[in-house]
Order: C-alpha cells, then sequence, then structure tokens
C-alpha cells in the first residue's frame, strides 16, 4: 500500500460518519444546515421577542399601515430608540415592524409610511427566512466541498475554513447571497410602490442619504477609502442613489419593471453584453 493511501486511512479514521466519502459528505454538509439554520431561526425569534417587549407601538402609522395593506393581517408598527438614535427601521420577519424616533422625526407621514410598506414587503415576501435558508444552502454547500477536500479530518478542514469563513463573512457572503439580498431590498422597495409610496419613498431614502453622509466621518487617508470602497461594494444593500432613481421612475411609471436589471448594476456586474442589449432592457421592463 502506498504512502497516498496510508495517508487517506490515517485522516479518514474517527471522522467518517459512512465509509462512502460522497455519503459522509452529504450527511455532514446536511447536518451542518439543519442545524445552522435552527440556530439562526433561534437568533432571529430571539431577537424579535426582545424586540417587541421593550419597544412601544405607534399607534398612528400602526392604523395608516392597516388602513393601506387592508388584508385583515395584525400589522403592528413599533417605535424604539430616542432622538438621538441613527435613523433606521427593520423588521424580523413578523407582523411587527420597527422605526427609530430619530427617523419618525426625520421623515414626513408619508415618508415614514413609504419605510413602513417597504419593510411590510420583507415580511409578505418571506425575505428574512429565504436569506437564511438561502445563504445556508450556499454555507453548506461550500462546506461540503471543504469536508470532502479534507477527509472530513476536522484540524485540516479548520484550518482551511476559518480563513475562508473569516473571508466568507468579511465580504458580506461573497456576490452570491448579496445578489439574492439586493433583490430583496429591490423588492421591498416596489412593495411601497405598488402602493402609491415611490416618490416619498424617493425623498426618504433622500433624507436618510444626507443624514448618513453628514455623519459619516469623512476619510482622510487611502486605507479608510480602500475600506470604505470595500464596504459599499459588498453591501447587502443596492447603492441609495439607485433606489432613488428607481423610486422616482417608478412615481412617473407604475408598470415599469427591471428587478433583476437594477439588482446586476447595484452589484456592479455587467458578465454578457447581453446584459446590456436593448432585447435585455425590453424583457426587463416587461415590454
Amino acid at each position: 500500500m502506498n504512502n497516498k493511501i496510508l495517508l487517506h486511512e490515517d485522516i479518514s479514521d474517527g471522522f467518517m460518519i459512512n465509509d462512502d466519502p460522497i455519503i459522509d459528505t452529504a450527511i455532514k454538509g446536511g447536518a451542518y444546515f439543519i442545524i445552522k439554520t435552527l440556530w439562526d431561526f433561534y437568533g432571529v425569534l430571539s431577537g424579535a421577542t426582545y424586540a417587541y417587549n421593550n419597544t412601544l407601538q405607534n399607534k398612528k402609522l400602526t392604523n395608516n399601515l392597516k388602513k393601506i395593506l387592508n388584508d385583515g393581517q395584525e400589522w403592528e408598527v413599533k417605535e424604539y430608540g430616542d432622538a438621538n438614535e441613527t435613523p433606521n427601521a427593520f423588521t424580523y420577519g413578523t407582523n411587527s415592524l420597527y422605526i427609530s424616533s430619530s427617523l419618525v422625526k426625520l421623515l414626513n407621514e408619508r415618508e415614514a409610511m413609504a419605510v413602513i410598506l417597504h419593510e411590510a414587503g420583507h415580511t409578505n415576501y418571506y425575505h428574512v427566512a429565504k436569506s437564511i435558508a438561502g445563504e445556508n444552502i450556499f454555507m453548506s454547500f461550500l462546506m461540503s466541498v471543504l469536508i470532502f477536500v479534507t477527509h472530513g479530518q476536522f484540524a485540516a478542514g479548520l484550518a482551511i475554513g476559518f480563513p475562508f469563513w473569516w473571508l466568507y463573512h468579511a465580504t458580506g457572503g461573497f456576490f452570491i447571497p448579496n445578489f439574492f439580498s439586493r433583490m430583496h431590498e429591490w423588492e421591498a422597495d416596489d412593495y411601497a410602490h405598488k402602493y402609491g409610496y415611490a416618490k416619498d419613498l424617493a425623498t426618504a431614502l433622500t433624507k436618510m442619504g444626507k443624514y448618513y453622509n453628514a455623519n459619516m466621518q469623512k476619510c482622510t487617508s487611502l486605507l479608510c477609502t480602500i475600506v470604505r470602497t470595500t464596504e459599499e461594494l459588498f453591501s447587502t444593500h443596492p447603492d441609495i442613489r439607485d433606489r432613488i432613481e428607481v423610486s422616482l421612475k417608478k412615481s412617473k411609471n407604475k408598470n415599469l419593471k427591471g428587478l433583476f436589471s437594477e439588482t446586476i448594476k447595484s452589484l456592479g456586474i455587467n458578465p454578457l453584453k447581453f446584459f446590456r442589449s436593448k432585447l435585455f432592457r425590453k424583457i426587463s421592463k416587461g415590454k
């Protein structure tokens, strides 16, 4: 028996669940997906419970949202923080939507409702669940490849996997999960658009953008510029200027489509000339 075979047996010994390396990899990859997904949903549930119990209902926004949607669901808009809080709004994927007091103060009533409708879109399109499942499917595949290559050897897998894991999270999950994350943002924007709040969302994003720019520390070094550019490149959200532009277009043309092309554009990717063709533009706009 040659050294290669001995090495394989030594590495595999004690780490293989099944003698067949493909089955072994599938079991471990599947186990990773199940455990990580359950853990992520537990984190979301814990966060949602804490947020719900530590925020107050904004009755005016809640009642207005129910009137606009009129879907029989028990929506609730919860307000948190104070005037010094960074303006923000979010959802855990439930019918409770959260908006900071500072954002309520920054925006007028229709602009605030446009932001709330964006968050309602995330809930109604199950974006939180889809993001968790999508990211974990992607990571399970990568982990399975890593397990297969290292023959299930824990130390070797850790040595290779940890830098890879750090790079994955440092870059926001590379482009594949980012593509779907940005698609979700476009869909949520479109949810506000279809209720007649496209222009209000554009002005809300403009005000938020001005606030962030005014309160963001200016870069005075090359390193800072590189870091900030990298953060923007791998951001889970599309560029706010693109979102404003699309919202303004939607305010003039409610039938405008093209979420896929906008997502491609926001990622800075143009892999095929087809994406720049007149045919693609017509298809993406539903013409």
